[in-house]
C-alpha cells in the first residue's frame, strides 16, 4: 500500500492560453462583373486604421487556380481589392462574393489620419504582397 500524495494541496496553478486574433470588423463585398474587376469596400467604422492592421481576403466560391485576389490600397478606413484570372487574359462575366477580415494587432485603431498596410490573403495561401499605400495631402 502507497499513501496517497497531496499533490496539489495549498498550491496555485497557473495556466496561459494562447491568444487568437479578435476580429475587428468582418463581412462581404462583390466583386462586379468587369475586364478588371475590383471593387472598394469602406468600413463602417469612423476611426482610422493605422499600419498595423492586417486585412485578410477570400473568395470561397472559387477555383484556387483560377483567380489571384490582391488587396492594392487602403486609405484610413477602405480599401480596394483586384482579382486577376489566371486561366484566361479576360475577366468575369459575372459578379462572385468576396468575404473580408480586419485583425487588429496592438493599438490598430488610433485617432490619426494615418495610412495601413495589410497582408492579404488568397484561400490556402499565404504569400504577401506589396500594397499601395494613400498619400495623405496636408
Amino acid at each position: 500500500m502507497y499513501s496517497e500524495p497531496k499533490a496539489l494541496a495549498n498550491k496555485t496553478i497557473t495556466t496561459t492560453t494562447p491568444s487568437v486574433p479578435q476580429t475587428l470588423q468582418n463581412g462581404s463585398m462583390t466583386i462586379p462583373s468587369s475586364s478588371t474587376p475590383t471593387a472598394s469596400f469602406t468600413f463602417p467604422f469612423n476611426t482610422t486604421l493605422d499600419q498595423s492592421v492586417k486585412v485578410m481576403v477570400t473568395a470561397p466560391g472559387l477555383p484556387k487556380h483560377t483567380f489571384n485576389l490582391k488587396v492594392t490600397k487602403v486609405c484610413d478606413s477602405n480599401f480596394t481589392v483586384q482579382v486577376k484570372r489566371t486561366d484566361l487574359p479576360s475577366g468575369w462575366n459575372q459578379s462572385f462574393p468576396l468575404h473580408y477580415e480586419v485583425f487588429p494587432e496592438p493599438k490598430a485603431l488610433a485617432n490619426k489620419n494615418i495610412t495601413t498596410t495589410t497582408t492579404p490573403s488568397v484561400p490556402q495561401s499565404e504569400a504577401p504582397c506589396r500594397v499601395d499605400l494613400c498619400k495623405k495631402s496636408d
